[in-house]
């Protein structure tokens, strides 16, 4: 009767030498590409781009690696577009395989073959469930995308802006013929403005200056003298005169520098009232127009939007911020990562299935 000898299994030493070997140069080679730019030559030529002129699945990947390791993802994205989500999968590939290593779980001894698949089902599921954790990190913002996406597309962007509520103005011709020469505005206000427009106001024609720095200049385009600010029984007036709709005045205020919201600078008058929408229309101190208008609609839709794209700053409008950038990367890695565990979990089952009906 022949008897079995139990293989012992190799040290965590020499389970872990290459795999360090591998890995140190692996990032000693990504940092000598972060330092020297491939865009500046000095590297190996591709030989399918000599030959044939075509750019092969690689070729570029240098350069994205340069651009990656130096922090620029746009420039990484431009040069190679698959590079940039298999590398990070090769990476985490890595640190799995690393982990797996120094724990010792692909170290097979005097293991029955049952033994070795429960240790292959058992790092299955280990990895699954990192994947997992991942997945769920992300899951919060993918989230944040559906639904505000979802809300995005819901509501009119007509009531969103708030175009319902805004009366139509009677259409008033220019009286061109009385206003004040642009030179004789210019002069009484005594800046170089880059701009000029000459606009009707519930105030008569009005030149707006606008000059290179600083708010904007507004005159009387009869008496070429400033525009006193209105009051707030004015600016009541005149939002109610602009507005329709079944809402009430429940507030007037002046607000020294305009809110975020509005897109604009200087004071305003801030009038709200208690429509369904939450309506507040913003009107301009000295010509009483209402240059924005907001409410409780716009609000909600500026936070779906905002967590949309990730950019909480004053304009709220870049798209293109690495965090959007970041988590959209994550997210079709953890997708691709997940098919890969479920093809290999596939498989395996596969396997174990034929085995079974082999025995039989």
């Amino acid at each position: 009767m022949s008897v079995m000898t139990a293989q012992k299994p190799p040290t965590r030493l020499r389970r872990m030498a290459w795999p360090v070997i591998g890995a140190t140069a692996t990032v000693g080679a990504a940092f000598f590409i972060r330092a020297v730019d491939p865009n500046n030559g000095g590297y190996p030529f591709c030989p399918l781009k000599a030959v044939t002129g075509l750019d092969c699945p690689a070729c570029g990947g240098l350069r994205c690696v340069h651009a990656l390791m130096n922090g620029d993802i746009g420039t990484a994205l431009d040069q190679n577009l698959i590079a940039v989500f298999v590398l990070p999968m090769i990476v985490i590939w890595a640190a799995f395989a690393l982990a797996a290593r120094w724990r010792g779980d692909d170290a097979v001894g005097a293991n029955s073959s049952a033994d070795v698949d429960a240790q292959g089902n058992a790092a299955l599921k280990a990895n699954a469930l990192r994947v997992l954790w991942v997945g769920l990190i992300v899951a919060v913002q993918i989230a944040f995308w559906v639904i505000g996406g979802l809300v995005m597309v819901a509501l009119p962007i007509e009531r969103v802006r708030g175009e319902h509520r805004l009366a139509e103005a009677p259409v008033v011709a220019l009286d061109v013929a009385g206003a004040t020469p642009l030179a004789d505005a210019v002069g009484a206000a005594g800046i170089d403005p880059v701009r000029a427009e000459l606009t009707t106001t519930p105030r008569g024609p009005v030149w707006v200056l606008t000059p290179a720095e600083g708010a904007p200049v507004r005159l009387s385009a009869v008496s070429n003298q400033p525009l006193p600010a209105y009051d707030a029984d004015e600016a009541t007036r005149l939002a109610i005169a602009q507005y329709q709709g079944p809402g009430q005045v429940v507030g007037t205020e002046l607000l020294p520098e305009a809110p975020v919201e509005t897109g604009r600078a200087g004071p305003l008058w801030r009038v709200d009232f208690d429509d369904p929408e939450g309506t507040r229309f913003y009107l301009d101190t000295a010509t009483g127009a209402v240059v924005s208008r907001r409410s409780d609609l716009w609000s909600l839709f500026d936070t779906m939007w905002r967590l949309h794209i990730l950019d909480f700053g004053p304009g709220g409008d870049n798209i293109n911020s690495w965090w959007i950038i970041l988590l959209a990367a994550v997210s079709v890695i953890v997708v691709i990562t997940g098919l890969i565990l479920l093809w290999l979990r596939i498989g395996r089952d596969l396997a174990v299935r034929r085995a079974v009906q082999t025995k039989r």
